[in-house]
């Protein structure tokens, strides 16, 4: 979405955000239901190979290439999307509880956040730092204190696919600038599907 069509833009931008919110949060009872019968990288294989063939289809409609420059950009964002961020995480998720699983993944945006200012040098004012914190001060006694669904290794690899979410936001960021969204995201899966399958 493009965030400089002023009012309409920023009128769409908080419903679109809190439907993405609302569909990411049921991902994960939904994975934890879809790998009660198939293995995580079948999960992750169906899941994009369906997301990958919609959007590639519109792009292809529309006659967006990516630019010879841009290839190299596009496949390590699309290994870090889907083989390093969600085979990862479904393999954890697969050991873990979907609730202990959801609660760590809100790691992301902290450290999403973080990386993004020291990388990028992005600024958030006191606000949002303050919301950085109670974030991850809300989050920390899910992901140090193991339960009965989970223990230790199974949490480190839904965090350790939170690293990979941090390299593709960030690179992806700069794909984003140069390319409408529904085609760099097409690409990025494409590219992505093909390495994970």
């Amino acid at each position: 979405m493009d965030t400089t069509e002023g009012r309409a833009g920023n009128w769409f931008a908080m419903p679109a955000l809190a439907s993405a919110g609302v569909l990411w949060g049921v991902s994960f009872p939904f994975g934890k239901w879809a790998l009660e019968e198939m293995g995580p990288a079948h999960v992750t294989l169906f899941r994009f190979s369906l997301a990958s063939a919609a959007l590639l289809a519109y792009t292809l409609l529309k006659g967006a290439w990516p630019g010879r420059r841009d290839l190299p950009p596009f496949l390590l964002v699309g290994i870090l999307t889907v083989p390093a961020t969600f085979l990862v995480q479904f393999w954890g998720l697969s050991l873990t509880g979907a609730t202990v699983a959801a609660l760590i993944v809100g790691c992301g945006p902290p450290m999403v956040a973080f990386f993004a200012h020291l990388f990028l040098g992005e600024r958030l004012g006191k606000i949002g730092w303050t919301a950085v914190g109670a974030s991850t001060i809300g989050v920390t006694p899910a992901v140090v204190r193991p339960g009965a669904s989970n223990d230790w290794l199974d949490d480190a690899l839904v965090l350790l696919s939170l690293l990979a979410v941090v390299g593709w936001v960030l690179l992806g960021k700069r794909l984003g600038d140069g390319c409408q969204a529904v085609p760099a995201t097409a690409w990025i899966l494409t590219f992505s599907h093909r390495r994970s399958a």
